[in-house]
């Protein structure tokens, strides 16, 4: 757990410094979970109480219906994902998160973070940056899947990502 602990302290020094304190509060609130490869960590029509680091594997954001099954995100080690959506409105989600390969995560919940962000400016503003860095991640996505045809969107993620490639 110290070498993954040590992983999210960097990913959270990215956005400000925080005391000792601060960091021991912080960590306190996260478990590891581990993976398996085409588990489910995210069903449709549940609401989503989970926000995950992944430390390793490969995790798919993907839209489930009768004439389609979309690929919304991959993500990679050094990334947050949950189904952001459900878990803000604390409405049901329309995704499902699942294991693309076997891996482990830290995770947190709802209501663990926002115990965090209520007791710490430090955590706050961290939690600031985290939304902020995925709500730019997926802006790009959007315009790219709006000017790049789809070969050329399978290209640029070939060359952004290609030691995964064989993963997926």
């Amino acid at each position: 757990m110290e070498k993954y602990s040590e992983q999210l302290k960097a990913y959270f020094q990215k956005f400000g410094h925080f005391n000792e304190e601060d960091w021991l509060y912080m960590i306190s609130k996260y478990e590891i979970i581990e993976f398996k490869k085409d588990e489910i960590l995210t069903s449709p029509n549940f609401v989503e109480n989970k926000i995950y680091f992944i430390l390793e594997g490969i995790l798919r954001l993907h839209l489930d219906d009768p004439d389609h099954n979309l690929t919304l995100d991959f993500r990679f080690p050094w990334d947050f994902i949950s189904s952001f959506s459900s878990l803000i409105k604390r409405l049901p989600s329309n995704y499902t998160l699942q294991a693309v390969t076997s891996g482990k995560a830290f995770y947190t919940t709802y209501e663990e973070v926002q115990k965090v962000i209520s007791s710490s400016l430090a955590a706050s503003n961290i939690s600031k940056g985290i939304t902020e860095e995925n709500y730019i991640a997926i802006e790009n996505l959007f315009i790219k899947r709006q000017v790049l045809s789809a070969s050329e969107l399978y290209l640029d993620f070939v060359k952004d990502k290609k030691q995964y490639i064989n993963q997926i």
